[in-house]
């Protein structure tokens, strides 16, 4: 992982840390671990760098308290 991209997806972490509820026990899936496995899985498979952070906020606006021009 470029330094560029670590940067960025430990920032992506803190904003989904700081704004997705918690899952409850009954989840299908958790939501931070779905989030956090899917832009992992995306970057060990070589994808760019926003298709890897795409990944990994894929359901920031649909899961949490976050709005689409909140600065975090």
């Amino acid at each position: 992982m470029t330094n560029s991209l670590s940067l960025k997806f430990e920032k992506a972490i803190r904003l989904i840390a700081k704004h997705f509820p918690i899952s409850v026990e009954t989840s299908r899936k958790p939501r931070v671990f779905h989030v956090i496995r899917v832009g992992v899985y995306l970057y060990d498979h070589n994808y760019s760098e926003d298709i890897v952070l795409g990944g990994l906020l894929h359901d920031t606006i649909e899961w949490s308290r976050c709005i689409d021009n909140q600065n975090s």
